[in-house]
């Protein structure tokens, strides 16, 4: 099964460094967070070039990557996914996404909310 891949920046205050989570979204998890400085396209595109190599050890391949339209991630994945589908949406759509699987996608008593939004979206 491919693997579903997001990335969001999360920065705690103003003038801090910013923390870049990648989470693989079918399976319920953080893969790794980085702290940078920096948004820029060569410090982002290390972390996805790092999520390119979990990728490949665990010999997954990764059918889809969800981001906001930040010029840096389209970038990186366009360049360490050129045949990976990236569907760039607005960062409140991601969070919101993001947001409806952590809390549903945990509820015992509705597990399947995520699993069937992500059914439904285009690119899954």
């Amino acid at each position: 099964t491919a693997l579903g891949l997001t990335i969001d920046g999360l920065q705690p205050e103003k003038g801090h460094e910013t923390l870049y989570v990648v989470r693989e979204l079918r399976r319920k998890r953080v893969w790794f967070a980085e702290p940078l400085l920096s948004s820029a396209t060569e410090e982002v595109q290390r972390v996805i070039a790092l999520a390119r190599q979990w990728a490949e050890r665990l010999a997954k391949p990764v059918g889809v990557w969800m981001s906001d339209k930040q010029d840096a991630f389209v970038k990186a994945i366009g360049t360490e996914f050129p045949h990976t589908p990236h569907p760039a949406i607005s960062g409140d759509l991601l969070s919101a996404v993001i947001s409806i699987r952590y809390i549903f996608g945990f509820r015992k008593d509705n597990p399947n909310v995520f699993n069937s939004l992500i059914q439904s979206w285009p690119h899954f």
